[in-house]
Parts: C-alpha cells; structure tokens; sequence
C-alpha cells in the first residue's frame, strides 16, 4: 500500500485499523479490507485533514457532516492559495527593487505613491509602550515579508530634528488584504506624489540616519520641487555584502507640496 509499518501501527493505534489478532499468540493480520481503509484514510489526509479528522470521517459522520468538513477545508485551503498569491506577488516586487536599486542609487525622481500605514514600534530608541501598538505588533510581526522597516524622521526648517521613530511601513493593498486592523496609532498616508532617492551607503556606526536626510532634502530641493520637511521616511529595502564590505540600501521618501 505504500505505507511503513509504523504508519500502520499508527493507524491502529489511532483506531482508524482493526486487525485480526490471533488469540494463541497475539499477532496480528491485515487483509484487502484494512488496506481499503488505509486508502482512504490516506486521501483524507491528502486533503489536509488531521488523521482524527479522517478517523471521524470514515467511522463517526453522516454525508451532511462531511460535506460541512469538506466545505470548511475548502475554505480554509482558499485563504491559503489566497495568502501564497499574495507572498509571490510580494517575492516579484522585491526582486523587481532589488533590480531597480541597482541602476538608480544616486538618483532623484517623482513617484505617484501607493497609500500606505505605518505601525511606529520604536520612539527616541525605545521600545513604544503604548498597549495598542503593542498588541498590534505580533500580528505584523507574522507577516514580516510584506513589510519594510522604515525610519520616520521630522525636521525643521533650519535642519533641527525633533523627532524619529522607527516603525513598519505596508503597502495599503497589503494591508486590506492581509486584515489588519485600523487603529488611531496606526498613521496612514493617501496615495501621493512623492519624491524618491536612491542610496547605497557603506554601513557605518559614525553616521546618523539624519545626515543621509539632510543630503536628500538638498538633492530634492535642487530638482525645484517643494518638500514638506516635517514628513521624511527612509525605506530600508535591503543589505549587502561586496568586496567584504556591508553596504545599505533605502529610499528616501518626501511628501512634495503642492
């Protein structure tokens, strides 16, 4: 049939077999019949039930109870095709940035920007200790592979900051698609033009994210475009090794004003 012996001890010890023992010695038998059970508890299983699920199927349910545990696994099996487009979709978009970094580090453009929301986790390098965030974060935590770790930082006009957070930042189709819930802390951002710059820096504890900024704004500024500087995020989109040396790459996000 397929199948190990110990799978089959295990069936029985499941009660989903029930062979003949021979009563002088204890051995036991399988004939034809206990094979058709293994099949179709095997199929059962192939489905993706649990093996007390096809024991309950086989032995313990009527044809309408099936159809409600067939019809359940269909749903549950929807959400997980549904889950897995949405993880393919997202792996062909990384691979897409990975490729657009590429040749566009050092360059400055104008995007139209999807909406997005940003869970801020980190507040003037400390853990946020507000609870709805908190009880947020192990939710986003699971769905690590549709986020970016992003930096917020605000700035005043003569280049003082005052304020960084550092947080997680989803694409709004994402989010809908995923179920997140919308909470106050939780910030959203409509879809917008925005200005975007590429940067690829040598990974070094002796520069601040700010100063990194503070070059873009300048890079922006010179474009002619208007730049709302109390809004500024820095996307990390991934590291690297080259010639034994880390590298970063980011986006560097601006808000223009129209």
């Amino acid at each position: 049939m397929g199948v190990s012996v110990d799978l089959v001890k295990h069936y029985q010890s499941s009660e989903i077999l029930f062979p003949d023992v021979d009563p002088n010695n204890g051995y036991r038998y399988y004939t034809i019949r206990h094979g058709e059970r293994i099949v179709a508890s095997r199929k059962y299983r192939k489905m993706g039930f649990s093996v007390n699920e096809a024991k309950e199927i086989l032995y313990e349910k009527d044809v309408d109870e099936i159809k409600e545990m067939l019809h359940e696994k269909k749903l549950e099996l929807d959400q997980k095709i549904k889950l897995l487009q949405l993880k393919n979709s997202r792996i062909q978009e990384v691979y897409e940035e990975f490729e657009e970094m590429g040749h566009k580090v050092g360059s400055v453009e104008i995007h139209d920007g999807p909406g997005f929301y940003y869970l801020p986790h980190v507040i003037y390098r400390h853990l946020n200790d507000n609870e709805k965030v908190i009880n947020e974060l192990p939710e986003w935590m699971e769905s690590l592979e549709f986020l970016y770790k992003t930096y917020d930082v605000k700035c005043k006009s003569d280049n003082i900051f005052y304020d960084k957070t550092i947080g997680f930042y989803i694409d709004e189709k994402y989010f809908d698609a995923l179920g997140f819930k919308k909470i106050d802390d939780i910030e959203y951002y409509k879809p917008s033009k925005r200005l975007i710059y590429y940067m690829k820096e040598e990974y070094s504890t002796d520069r601040y994210l700010e100063e990194y900024v503070m070059e873009f704004i300048e890079k922006g500024l010179k474009t002619g475009s208007k730049i709302k500087r109390e809004q500024v995020f820095a996307q990390h989109i991934m590291d690297s090794n080259e010639d034994g040396k880390r590298y970063m790459y980011y986006k560097i996000i601006c808000f223009l004003d129209y």
